[in-house]
């Protein structure tokens, strides 16, 4: 669907499959009225992850019809969820959002959580957010030892660490062609980056390739929900600050986006709520393998 405000034009396009789940937890969200746009991804049990997702965009939603800037919005989605009765049968609740808001001249980008947001510019993708999960945090994992925790957060909307909720949040120049990607764990877990490159600089419109990679995703064996939506700008900018650059050898190379420092929520100190049990499990089967090689 195209949609214009002003002088921002759009062509978003949205896909979403529950993997091999029973339910869908993941939400988006497309607000053409204030070029609003979001991938939400629930945790908690039985139908507590999709109220969590959805009330996390809803909420956002309307603070930012408020006059709130993306981060602000989010912290107050967080204390509205706190506030929320997801009690009882659903037990917990919290989310991961990633969300983008245009501006006639930029790009406002913030996240909390494993849901992540790309930007194709001139061909070259960016992953523009840093994963909140133990596994971005470690160093010296093996793959298997990464995938094996990559579920682990160290935080989300519903569900901050120590210290609070930190959001992370920045604002990109924006440029005509750009193609903004976001998605849910369920797309970036088992399709690669260069995979994800490819079909965005492919030709067609944003909608086709969202149900590209839901497709390649499912295809890859998806063991969880696959949300995928994708912003083409139309009227950006000609050039922005945050295109590719050469280095000194001629090749290009990637702007690092301004990513927070870690703080107190965020670190090892903090509580990884997803799947709080895997520690524990780990070091009682590495004690019962060494018993019994003894």
């Amino acid at each position: 669907m195209n949609q214009g405000l002003g002088n921002l034009l759009m062509q978003v396009g949205f896909a979403t499959h529950t993997g091999r789940r029973q339910q869908n937890q993941d939400n988006g969200l497309v607000d053409e009225s204030t070029s609003l746009y979001a991938v939400a991804d629930g945790v908690g049990g039985g139908d507590s992850g999709e109220v969590a997702s959805a009330s996390v965009c809803q909420s956002m939603q309307r603070a930012v019809h408020a006059g709130h800037p993306l981060e602000q919005a989010i912290l107050l989605a967080h204390q509205s969820l706190l506030g929320d009765d997801i009690t009882g049968e659903r037990g917990y609740a919290a989310s991961t959002i990633a969300a983008l808001h245009a501006h006639p001249d930029e790009m406002e980008v913030a996240w909390v959580g494993d849901s992540r947001v790309y930007l194709l510019r001139d061909d070259l993708i960016m992953q523009m957010t840093e994963d909140h999960s133990v596994a971005q945090r470690s160093t010296g994992l093996s793959e298997e030892e990464a995938a094996r925790i990559r579920h682990v957060l160290t935080q989300a909307v519903g569900a901050a660490g120590e210290n609070g909720l930190h959001v992370d949040a920045y604002r990109v120049p924006r440029q005509a062609g750009d193609v903004w990607l976001m998605c849910s764990d369920g797309l970036h877990g088992v399709v690669t980056e260069e995979r994800i490159q490819e079909v965005l600089a492919r030709r067609g419109n944003s909608q086709s390739k969202a149900d590209e990679l839901v497709e390649i995703a499912l295809t890859n064996g998806a063991d969880d929900n696959v949300t995928v939506l994708i912003v083409t700008d139309k009227d950006g900018a000609p050039h922005g600050n945050a295109a590719p650059r050469r280095d000194h050898s001629g090749e290009r190379t990637r702007p690092m986006p301004p990513f927070a420092e870690p703080n107190a929520s965020d670190s090892a100190s903090g509580r990884p709520w997803r799947y709080m049990a895997l520690g524990g499990i780990l070091a009682a089967l590495l004690f019962l393998a060494l018993a019994f090689a003894l």
